[in-house]
């Protein structure tokens, strides 16, 4: 700073004026140094999968997606598949069965867990549930990811054929971390992700979509964004439009949000039937972004069969019963599975008897005469 400039600052601050321009504090000293590591002598290693080109082993990732569209049921898919040793949907399980740890906050263990572990065949003998941690003075407690790492580890000890760790939800394991704190939660999840790493363990986080539509999905999961920057691969469960092609509940797609080593990420398709994952042949690449955008645009629902089926129907069973028979062979000829009709009639006030006026057979008729819409 020249001196014509510091004698104008000085008479600046005798008329009370901030000077603009000040000379900067020197910096304090730091005791320390910094430490490298030269490239030539770290040695490559190749991505070991847990599931193929989708869940890296020995890392951290998360399922994400809104409440009720499946993630819990998809989970127990995977922890059977972990205890059983039987394939992937779309690729070749390669671990030997192993067992699975079980964190789950939100789910009952005899109402949920295990009728869902039945129903995918899983080996329950592999799978463990952890209700809480036993302290010193024998009282329990809560296990967080905050505190309990070192316990964790210890346990893992005696658990050498550990595939699996699912924490269900991941936020309900944070204790003290503030979950919209970046640096908090960043803290607490390199901590696991380290314990992964040590014993080759999966870790599997379970967590939710904000309700924020108008973002992007990487920006939706819930809490802060050290969640997804910890994870070394983020995968989310949206559920599908209805369609006439399959009986019951929509299906549902697996889609990739974030994957750090897979290449080409595709999705898959599944249904939930008979408390059961079904996976549909094929595999999609789906933007997931758009498909949240677009349903964005249409209201939060986007267009289905269902209502083209339920306007159809309130159209065609008037005042007068319609013929079974005739019923089936006019919706077959719209396009629409007749299976699926049968269900939407139900739903929407529509029933099947027998009538007398017609020779005993079977007619589609109103169960009252206000036909209920489609919420």
């Amino acid at each position: 700073m020249t001196s014509i400039q510091q004698k104008l600052n000085e008479a600046l601050k005798k008329q009370g004026f901030k000077p603009k321009f000040q000379k900067p504090p020197e910096s304090a000293a730091i005791e320390g140094e910094i430490i490298t590591i030269v490239l030539s002598d770290v040695e490559g290693k190749e991505i070991q999968w847990f599931w193929p080109n989708r869940i890296p082993s020995g890392m951290l990732s998360l399922l994400v997606g809104n409440p009720g569209v499946g993630k819990s049921f998809l989970t127990m898919y995977i922890c059977s598949r972990v205890s059983t040793g039987e394939d992937w949907p779309d690729a070749e399980n390669a671990m030997e069965p192993g067992s699975v740890l079980l964190f789950s906050d939100e789910e009952s263990l005899e109402y949920a867990i295990k009728p869902r572990l039945d129903a995918h065949q899983a080996d329950c003998r592999k799978i463990f549930a952890v209700p809480h941690i036993k302290k010193e003075d024998g009282n329990p407690d809560s296990f967080t990811i905050d505190e309990h790492i070192q316990l964790l580890r210890e346990h893992l000890e005696k658990m050498p054929d550990c595939r699996l760790i699912i924490f269900d939800p991941i936020t309900a394991y944070l204790g003290a971390v503030n979950a919209n704190n970046n640096a908090e939660v960043r803290g607490a999840l390199i901590g696991l992700q380290s314990l992964a790493q040590e014993k080759n363990v999966t870790i599997l986080g379970i967590n939710h979509f904000s309700k924020k539509a108008e973002l992007d999905a990487i920006h939706r999961i819930l809490g802060s964004t050290g969640f997804v920057a910890a994870a070394r691969a983020v995968w989310a469960v949206i559920q599908e439009s209805y369609r006439d092609d399959f009986e019951g509940e929509p299906g549902r797609l697996l889609i990739p949000v974030k994957s750090n080593y897979s290449i080409a990420p595709t999705a898959l398709k599944f249904q939930i039937v008979d408390s059961q994952i079904v996976f549909e042949d094929g595999q999609h690449q789906i933007n997931i972004d758009a498909l949240l955008q677009n349903a964005k645009k249409k209201g939060g629902r986007q267009s289905n069969k269902k209502d083209a089926i339920a306007t159809w129907l309130k159209e065609r069973v008037g005042d007068e019963p319609v013929l079974a028979d005739d019923l089936q062979a006019e919706a077959e000829g719209k396009g629409f599975a007749w299976s699926y009709v049968q269900k939407v009639a139900t739903e929407i006030g529509i029933v099947k008897t027998k009538s007398a006026g017609h020779d005993g057979k079977s007619v589609w008729n109103r169960a009252d005469d206000n036909i209920s819409n489609i919420p």
